[in-house]
């Protein structure tokens, strides 16, 4: 999480969709369909609509955190066709310019040519 507080905390409630589909790998799938602006009455888990092969359900409330850092995504999100709610906030990262090792001009020195000694072998 980031150390930045938010600016703005907005309590949601969250609708999901159960999907019985026709795979060898899952016999449903679970996919959130709406958010609703504050929280309703209905316990987590409600029963909203059930239609053959799906069904909706109230999953139960959770909180957009706002920042201000985010301003201009949630303005492009908002402009778009399908505006999405965000699972996660991003936290920018910081630039820091490393800084190099000094260089040891001693070990980069060109060295003379080596002689062999006579009693070296």
């Amino acid at each position: 999480m980031s150390s930045v507080a938010p600016l703005l905390r907005i309590p949601v409630g969250v609708i999901v969709e159960r999907r019985q589909v026709n795979s060898p790998w899952a016999d449903v799938i679970w996919r959130p369909v709406a958010v609703l602006g504050g929280l309703p009455d209905a316990a987590p888990w409600t029963a909203l609509t059930i239609d053959g092969k799906t069904a909706t359900f109230y999953a139960g409330a959770a909180e957009i955190e706002l920042y201000r850092s985010e301003a201009d995504n949630y303005r492009r999100n908002l402009a778009s066709a399908t505006p999405a709610i965000v699972a996660e906030h991003h936290v920018e990262q910081v630039f820091t310019k490393r800084t190099r090792d000094r260089a040891d001009p001693e070990a980069l020195a060109r060295h003379g040519p080596r002689f062999r000694d006579d009693n070296e072998r």
